[in-house]
């Protein structure tokens, strides 16, 4: 099944192709699976569940002889255009702005020290773990303290890089899909959006209260960030073109976590 994947994304998508490649995988001539290779920039995490789920019910009511279930409206980037610019998503909008202005007004003015040596070549390296130590240890713990497991993980990244850095608390680019309005969250397209997230470091050492703390903290920012980016963006460019804080916006987050199967 990996190997059909890789070859269904092995060669770049490219236009008019609509970023969606299937293959069907057959037991004794009767259909087994169904695989899907997508292009990121057409869809993400949140869009994926959403396609796989109504795939699931359309074969499933197929299977039995049913009729297929009513599935939600899907909206399109296009009528994602109209939601941000009417008078509801431009009040949306600014308020993203101010939280983005206070948040980033948190953020240290630099994560970590200035190099003191040349560049490795090549500058840019991939370096993957896999644990399920780490993974069990994520999930257990989330579950202990009524938190998500994404706030375990940032949690820990945000300790790790204050104490390289020694920094009282850790500036963090969130990407996420960031819909949680009714008439946006079938929005099935591309990430559309990130939101800042400044975590400020427990004083008491405490991992418990850092992954509170943080949980806390991402649901804030996530939940006050869905707006228009080109408006974020306009308000950082006019930051920085005005010589302004000098917040380190360098570190970015994408956190894709899928609880296993029991």
């Amino acid at each position: 099944m990996e190997q059909l994947g890789r070859e269904l994304t092995g060669t770049p998508f490219t236009i008019p192709e609509i970023s969606l490649r299937a293959a069907v995988v057959t037991a004794a001539g009767v259909p087994e699976s169904l695989v899907l290779g997508m292009f990121h920039m057409a869809t993400d995490a949140s869009g994926l569940r959403q396609v796989t789920q109504e795939l699931q019910a359309i074969m499933q009511a197929r299977a039995a002889g049913t009729v297929s279930p009513d599935l939600p409206p899907v909206s399109h980037p296009a009528e994602r255009v109209l939601i941000e610019t009417s008078p509801e998503g431009l009040k949306r909008s600014a308020r993203a702005v101010e939280h983005w202005q206070q948040e980033v007004g948190k953020f240290p003015r630099r994560t970590m020290p200035p190099a003191v040596h040349a560049p490795e070549k090549p500058r840019l390296a991939e370096h993957i773990m896999r644990s399920k130590a780490v993974c069990a240890a994520a999930i257990g713990l989330s579950r202990i303290w009524r938190a998500s497991v994404d706030s375990v993980i940032l949690a820990c990244a945000a300790e790790l890089l204050g104490k390289a850095s020694g920094q009282q608390s850790c500036g963090l680019l969130m990407l996420a899909h960031n819909r949680f309005a009714e008439e946006t969250d079938s929005y099935s397209g591309t990430l559309v959006q990130s939101f800042p997230l400044c975590v400020e470091l427990a004083a008491t050492g405490s991992l418990e209260e850092q992954v509170r703390r943080t949980h806390f903290a991402t649901l804030k920012s996530a939940l006050s960030c869905e707006g228009n980016p080109d408006d974020v963006t306009a308000m950082l460019r006019a930051v920085f073109d005005d010589g302004g804080d000098g917040a380190d916006l360098s570190c970015a987050v994408n956190l894709f976590f899928r609880d296993p199967e029991p």
